[in-house]
């Protein structure tokens, strides 16, 4: 992803890395979608947080600028 980052470019980092276009495209999707599914895990851990700190679900919903829907779902879950 550094490498990407540099040359901002999948062509460019394909050749630095030495891989196909492909290849690289595909690890770039996949770290993209490992840094989406960290970002939401943490989300969700703050706005159960905030709900059992009493914050009332329209207020963090605001917070993460989500629907009050996505934001019960989110705190009745047990994961």
């Amino acid at each position: 992803m550094n490498a990407h980052q540099k040359h901002n470019s999948i062509s460019a980092t394909a050749k630095a890395l030495d891989l196909t276009y492909y290849t690289t495209q595909v690890i770039l999707r996949e770290e993209k979608t490992r840094q989406n599914r960290a970002k939401r895990r943490a989300q969700i851990e703050e706005a159960k947080g905030l709900a059992q700190g009493k914050t009332p679900i329209e207020d963090i919903a605001q917070i993460f600028g989500k629907p009050a829907g996505t934001i019960r779902r989110w705190t009745s879950s047990g994961s």
